[in-house]
């Protein structure tokens, strides 16, 4: 799964890709200090990270971590990320979703046998899942549980002929 890019467009049409650390980035603002200095503000989350408030100088691009929704910190080995799927629906539509397979570096599943599966299905009929760390679907996937996010027709940032 690619990473987000955050990028300034100048009005001279140049885009300049500044970041690419992230898989979501949402809730950008842009503040001018100075004459010579911007930054912006932004909500960012990754795989192995829980989303932040992230502030990024614009000229330097240098990045500070305002604020995480969770201080925790998980070893790599246990956390499963996201893995985008594409499933067919009724009337030849097709939805959307996040598979997590199980993972925990002490554990295998047994050969052959597939693991217990938890859907979830969010609420809406505007929101949508998103492929970011989550303590929840963590807690799940290192118990040797599986982990499906759906985004079901109607599910936002799909476009309106999806909804």
């Amino acid at each position: 799964m690619g990473h987000a890019k955050f990028a300034i467009i100048s009005p001279n049409k140049n885009v300049e890709i500044i970041s690419e650390d992230y898989l979501t980035i949402s809730n950008i603002r842009v503040m001018k200090l100075s004459s010579q200095s911007e930054i912006a503000i932004f909500t960012a989350g990754s795989a192995t990270s829980s989303i932040a408030l992230i502030a990024m100088n614009l000229k330097n691009k240098k990045t500070m971590i305002l604020k995480k929704t969770t201080d925790v910190d998980i070893d790599s080995s246990y956390v499963s990320a996201a893995q985008p799927i594409e499933f067919p629906t009724t009337q030849n539509k097709t939805a959307y979703g996040y598979f997590y397979p199980p993972k925990n570096r002490n554990f295998v599943g047994l050969p052959h046998e597939l693991p217990p599966l938890l859907l979830h299905v969010h609420g809406g009929p505007t929101a949508n899942c998103e492929p970011h760390f989550s303590l929840n679907v963590q807690y799940w996937t290192s118990r040797g549980w599986a982990y499906m996010d759906v985004n079901y027709s109607g599910s936002s940032r799909y476009g309106r002929e999806y909804r």
